[in-house]
């Protein structure tokens, strides 16, 4: 006995469903645009809360008020982009890492340039102060 079998067509390939729109307010929203001449490639704010710090590809590093949004300083010194920031817990110090191979520390209330260290080569891209602020690590691209 023979029986006539129907081929069974592929089944077509389905695409997901169109997301649903689930839109819901932001709780976060602009409160201020803060400005360099050029790129910002890293910012901190303070523990206190008061301060926030933009570093840029125009070499500087900004000092502004976080809830006004106003400049307060500008630290130069670096002579390359200034890639990474980190304030101290006590929020009076901040060190700054640089594409010039230098980490500068800068007391954050006046401006001054405390210190300059140069321990690496190459730039650096990452830096921290311990929860004591006795300690500053940093981190780059170490050859050899």
């Amino acid at each position: 006995m023979f029986s006539r079998t129907q081929k069974k067509a592929a089944p077509k390939p389905t695409s997901p469903p169109p997301p649903k729109s689930q839109s819901q307010p932001s709780p976060w929203k602009c409160v201020h645009t803060l400005t360099h001449l050029n790129w910002v490639f890293t910012t901190a704010i303070s523990p206190d809360g008061q301060t926030l710090a933009s570093g840029s590809s125009d070499n500087t590093i900004k000092i502004w008020h976080l809830h006004t949004g106003k400049l307060l300083y500008t630290f130069t010194g670096h002579t390359k982009w200034v890639r990474c920031l980190a304030f101290s817990p006590d929020s009076q110090t901040l060190v700054s890492g640089s594409d010039d191979s230098s980490i500068k520390i800068w007391q954050v209330s006046t401006a001054k340039l405390l210190n300059t260290l140069k321990v690496h080569s190459t730039p650096v891209f990452s830096v921290i102060i311990s929860p004591d602020g006795q300690t500053i690590l940093s981190g780059g691209i170490q050859v050899g």
